[in-house]
């Protein structure tokens, strides 16, 4: 039964994450350019979680438009939406004139960790998408990325490079091969 359950449970998320970036309103322009999935693995403190006098609900509510609205100003578009409790996936697109991510993400890290009194990060970014990438595939490659990480660590970025390879990226000084 709890097998079964779990594989209902991913049936449910890769039709909803198939669904929700179809409906999306800007989907044409975000998977026109060539671009990145981010996963964004979120662990609160437990002290901070019990410091919380508002819904968790929308708690993450408002922690999707802070990243959202980070996001934006450091890419050309991007398309953020909650997958599942603490996790959520965004679609972005290099500016003109980017030609690497690095940058950006490590900004986008140190904005992450301003949160980090209340809660710890993990950012998995994937390998660089076409345009009109299949999402479904690319998330479960960054998920999958998402375990690597070290917990208890801090906040932690991790890029995805060729045959299943991630790279530590940040907080560490040197990039770490795994």
């Amino acid at each position: 039964q709890v097998i079964k359950n779990a594989e209902l449970s991913e049936y449910r998320l890769h039709a909803r994450m198939k669904n929700v970036y179809v409906d999306m309103n800007n989907q044409e322009e975000a998977t026109q350019d060539k671009g990145y999935l981010l996963y964004i693995q979120t662990r609160y403190l437990d002290k901070a979680l019990e410091s919380f006098t508002i819904p968790r609900a929308e708690l993450e509510n408002c922690l999707q438009e802070m990243m959202g609205t980070t996001l934006e100003k450091l890419f050309a578009s991007v398309v953020i939406f909650q997958t599942e409790q603490g996790r959520f996936a965004a679609r972005v697109a290099l500016q003109e004139g980017q030609d690497k991510p690095k940058e950006a993400l490590n900004l986008f890290m140190k904005r992450l960790e301003q949160e980090s009194e209340f809660a710890t990060f993990t950012v998995v970014c994937s390998r660089l998408l076409a345009p009109g990438t299949e999402l479904a595939a690319e998330y479960d490659a960054v998920r999958s990325g998402a375990r690597l990480a070290k917990v208890g660590r801090g906040s932690q970025l991790l890029t995805a490079g060729g045959k299943d390879k991630t790279t530590y990226l940040y907080p560490h000084t040197e990039a770490q091969r795994l």
